[in-house]
C-alpha cells in the first residue's frame, strides 16, 4: 500500500502542476532515495531539502529552489524531517535546519521578491528555525502533532496546513518591504490588504457582467483606487498577508482527470484491507477489538444510551451519501477498518459487527478486559474527537457540546 500511494502521489502531483516538494520521512518508507528519485525524474516536480545529507555531508537534493511567476520571483527553502527509524536514518543523514536554512538563504540570487521556507519538521524544530533563522519571511509547514492557527513567534510567523488534505491554504501576500522581512498578519495593515482584494474582487465580477451598470462601476473603480492608495501607505516597509483556507471538494477538479485514478486507489485499499484481516493472527493472540457486542456484557445502561446516538448510526449515513464503501470514509463511521485487530471485509455480517462509532473507537482496543488487568480504556479528550471531528468534517464542533449528545451514563455497572 505504500507503494502504491506512493505512485498515486507522484502521478497527482504531475496533474495538478505542483511547483516544489519538500520530502519527508514517509517518502522514503516505499524505496528509499532510489524509489523516490524515478518517482520524481529530472523534469517532474523538483525536490528540495536543505536538512537530508549524504554520508560525506552532501544534500541529496538541491537546498532551495526559485519560483518564477506572474513576475514574482520566490526563494523556497526546503526542510525535512529527521527519520526516527533506524532503518530510514540508514538512508539520509540530517543536518541541524537552524544551521542548514541559514546556510540555503545565503546561497540564494538577491535579486528575490519573498523568501520562504518549506517544512515538514518536529515542531520543536520548527519553532527553533521560526525563532533563530534571519532572512525568511515565512516558515510554512505540514501540521506538527496537533494543527495550529498562524502564529507569528520571536522571529517569522510560522504557518500551519490542516492535516488530512482536506484544504487548499493560500497566503496572498503585498510585499512594501525586502523579501526576508517577516509576513505581518493579524494587523489593521493586514485587514486593509483584505479590504483592498474583496473590492477589486467585485469590481471583476461585475465587469465580467454584460448587464453591469456603468454608474456602480465607476464607483466601485473610485473604491478599488483609494483601498490600492491606502494599502500602498500601509505597506511602506511590511511585508503584509492574509490567510484563507478553502475545502477541497469535487468542484475543484475542473479539468483534471484525477477521479478516476483516485477510485483506482480506493479499490486498491479496500483490497489492501482485506488481505489484512485475512491474513490478522492477533484476534487470539494479540491486541484486537472486543466490538460493542462485548462491552454490552457489563455496560448496559452505557450500551443502551449508545443505540440512541449520531455514532451508532455513523455507518448508515454513509450508505444514504452513496459512501459506504469510500476508504477515506470508513476510518471514521467505523471501528477499526484496515487496522490490525479491526476489519476488511465489507460484507454485511462485518459491518454489522463493526459498523458504527463503537466504544473501543474512543476508548482503544479492549479485546480480554475485563479479565486482561493490563487492557485498560483510554481516557476521552478533546483530541480523541479531533480525529475525526476535524474542521473539514465538523466546521461547527465543539467538544463541550458534542461530547453531551454522545454520552455514558455514569451509573454502577451491572
Amino acid at each position: 500500500q505504500l507503494r502504491e500511494r506512493a505512485h498515486l502521489l507522484a502521478e497527482l502531483t504531475q496533474a495538478i502542476d505542483v511547483d516544489v516538494l519538500v520530502p519527508g520521512p514517509s517518502d522514503l518508507a516505499p524505496g528509499g532515495l532510489d524509489q523516490l528519485r524515478r518517482l520524481f525524474p529530472e523534469g517532474t516536480t523538483p525536490l528540495v531539502s536543505a536538512t537530508w545529507i549524504d554520508e560525506l555531508g552532501n544534500s541529496h537534493f538541491p537546498s532551495s529552489i526559485v519560483l518564477r511567476e506572474g513576475g514574482v520571483r520566490l526563494g523556497v527553502v526546503g526542510l525535512s524531517r529527521r527519520p526516527t527509524s533506524p532503518e530510514l536514518r540508514a538512508i539520509v543523514g540530517w543536518r541541524d535546519p537552524v544551521a542548514a536554512a541559514t546556510q540555503a538563504i545565503a546561497e540564494l540570487p538577491s535579486n528575490l521578491d519573498l523568501v520562504i521556507a518549506l517544512s515538514n519538521l518536529a515542531d520543536d524544530d520548527n519553532l527553533r528555525v521560526a525563532e533563530q533563522v534571519q532572512g525568511l519571511a515565512a516558515l510554512l509547514s505540514a501540521a506538527g502533532a496537533e494543527h495550529n492557527d498562524p502564529r507569528t513567534t520571536e522571529g517569522m510567523p510560522l504557518i500551519e496546513v490542516p492535516g488530512r488534505g482536506r484544504y487548499a491554504t493560500v497566503l496572498r501576500a503585498w510585499l512594501g518591504s525586502t523579501p526576508g522581512v517577516p509576513l505581518v498578519f493579524d494587523s489593521s495593515q493586514a485587514k486593509i490588504l483584505d479590504g483592498f482584494d474583496q473590492r477589486r474582487r467585485a469590481l471583476h465580477r461585475m465587469q465580467s457582467t454584460d448587464q453591469a451598470d456603468p454608474e456602480a462601476v465607476s464607483r466601485l473603480k473610485e473604491q478599488v483606487t483609494a483601498a490600492h492608495g491606502e494599502l500602498t501607505e500601509a505597506s511602506r516597509g511590511r511585508n503584509l498577508a492574509v490567510i484563507d483556507l478553502h475545502p477541497l471538494g469535487a468542484g475543484l477538479d475542473g479539468d483534471v482527470p484525477i477521479a478516476e485514478r483516485i477510485s483506482l486507489y480506493k479499490r486498491e485499499v479496500l483490497r489492501e484491507a482485506r488481505q489484512v484481516e485475512a491474513a490478522d493472527t492477533s484476534k487470539k493472540e494479540g491486541p484486537h477489538f472486543a466490538t460493542a457486542t462485548a462491552c454490552v456484557a457489563c455496560h448496559r445502561q452505557q450500551f443502551a444510551r449508545w443505540t440512541f446516538t449520531g455514532h451508532a448510526r455513523a455507518h448508515d449515513i454513509l450508505k444514504t451519501r452513496g459512501e459506504a464503501e469510500n476508504p477515506e470514509c470508513l476510518g471514521c463511521h467505523t471501528l477499526g477498518f484496515g487496522q490490525e485487530g479491526g476489519f476488511g471485509e465489507l460484507t454485511p455480517f462485518r459491518l454489522s459487527e463493526y459498523g458504527g462509532v463503537q466504544c473501543e473507537a474512543c476508548h482503544g482496543m479492549l479485546a480480554g478486559h475485563p479479565g486482561d488487568k493490563e487492557v485498560r480504556p483510554t481516557p476521552v479528550g478533546p483530541q480523541t474527537c479531533l480525529r475525526c471531528h476535524d474542521p473539514a468534517n465538523s466546521p461547527e464542533f465543539d467538544y463541550d457540546v458534542y461530547l453531551r449528545k454522545v454520552h455514558c451514563p455514569m451509573e454502577e455497572v451491572r
